[in-house]
């Protein structure tokens, strides 16, 4: 019997905070092996969807690394307000966050609102985000098929909206609704069977 491998066509990545910073070796090695090329769908909650973003956007293996490595993460920790863990149930703004991946979209020829609908129109991977609902309680999941006019930028800002890091985040044009969204991480950290 011949040894025959189905080609891997999907990635998941986990939340994990700063632990994050490890997928940079994983998906350098994915890339020595050529299977990122072969990557056709990419799925992430928190840290996870943060890297699940950019590969989606056909960020190669080395453009993902020299992004981690030059960033200072500390450059997150914005707006502090202690007050804000009260009324918003996080420290920090993540205004900084946002404006990043915002501009790492744009880098690639979208507009730094680009949409999942947008993503899907430029020819990036499925992108798959999810981010923890507080009105429904539910696990929410961003996508071309599920929210094809929702900002992706802020889908990522939501599914890495760390409780009591991070404010809770409600999506700048209501869509896909006025809803308050925290950490996907609160209720699944690991997407794995959403391929």
């Amino acid at each position: 019997m011949e040894n025959t491998k189905l080609p891997i066509t999907n990635l998941v990545l986990e939340g994990g905070g700063v632990k994050g910073i490890a997928y940079v070796g994983a998906l350098e090695v994915l890339d020595d092996l050529a299977i990122l090329e072969k990557i056709e769908n990419v799925a992430g909650t928190s840290a996870g969807a943060i890297t699940a973003c950019l590969i989606a956007l056909r960020y190669s293996a080395e453009d993902i690394k020299k992004i981690v490595f030059d960033l200072d993460f500390n450059s997150f920790e914005d707006h502090k307000n202690p007050l804000r863990i009260a009324t918003k149930y996080g420290l920090y703004a993540g205004d900084a966050f946002l404006e990043w991946i915002s501009n790492l979209i744009a880098k690639k020829d979208l507009d730094s609102k680009a949409t999942f609908s947008d993503f899907e129109k430029a020819g990036c991977r499925n992108l798959k985000v999810f981010a923890t609902d507080l009105y429904t309680k539910d696990l929410q999941e961003f996508s071309a098929q599920e929210t094809p006019d929702t900002i992706v930028a802020e889908a990522v800002r939501a599914s890495m909206s760390i409780p009591l890091f991070f404010k809770s985040w409600r999506f700048s044009n209501n869509v896909p609704n006025d809803h308050i969204y925290v950490d996907g991480g609160v209720l699944l950290n690991f997407p794995i069977n959403t391929f």
